[in-house]
């Protein structure tokens, strides 16, 4: 047997199959299995796989639109498509979530979900690749199967990231993660 960790991926809106804590369960018979990344929005069972094993199990949630949830239900940190054009929000989340301050994270979810919504009315890949080009970051188009967004949904995207206020979004992000974190007295 090879000594390489391993993580599950649970992704059900793409796989059709749902890792829930009887299948996580069976998985923990391989010893490499230390992680799991969480994509699905039962956040019930998430928190009932981590209470499978706490000190082994490190859950990583994958649902941009309900990190903060996430989090509150043991998650030990998030991996997520969107953090690619929102970096500073989602940093400013965990560390709002860290310090106990759940009214920040919470706006602040609310105000990335609005940006998500504009991102996912297009191919999500291309239009992260279409946000961040437009800033200055060249990306090029996503790889096949995906497609490039035309011209027209291009520019739709752009309006709407625009009129929700990613940008201002970001940069209030940044003033958080500026300040000293604090965290809360744990009852």
């Amino acid at each position: 047997a090879v000594n390489l960790h391993l993580m599950p991926y649970n992704i059900p809106s793409a796989t059709g199959v749902e890792i829930n804590a009887r299948i996580m369960n069976l998985l923990l018979e391989i010893p490499t299995i230390s992680w799991i990344k969480y994509s699905s929005y039962n956040l019930y069972d998430m928190r009932n796989i981590i209470e499978l094993d706490p000190e082994r199990i490190s859950m990583l949630s994958g649902f941009d639109e309900v990190c903060v949830p996430g989090l509150l239900m043991g998650a030990h940190g998030v991996i997520g498509s969107t953090y690619n054009v929102m970096p500073a929000t989602f940093a400013a989340i965990y560390k709002s979530v860290q310090a106990g301050d759940l009214a920040t994270a919470q706006e602040l979810q609310y105000r990335a979900n609005r940006v998500i919504k504009g991102l996912i009315s297009v191919p999500l890949i291309a239009g992260l690749k279409a946000v961040l080009t437009s800033w200055g970051i060249p990306c090029g188009g996503p790889r096949r199967p995906q497609r490039p967004l035309s011209d027209e949904e291009r520019a739709r995207l752009l309006n709407a990231v625009a009129a929700v206020g990613l940008e201002q979004l970001e940069e209030e992000a940044i003033q958080i993660l500026a300040q000293p974190l604090t965290l809360a007295t744990k009852v």
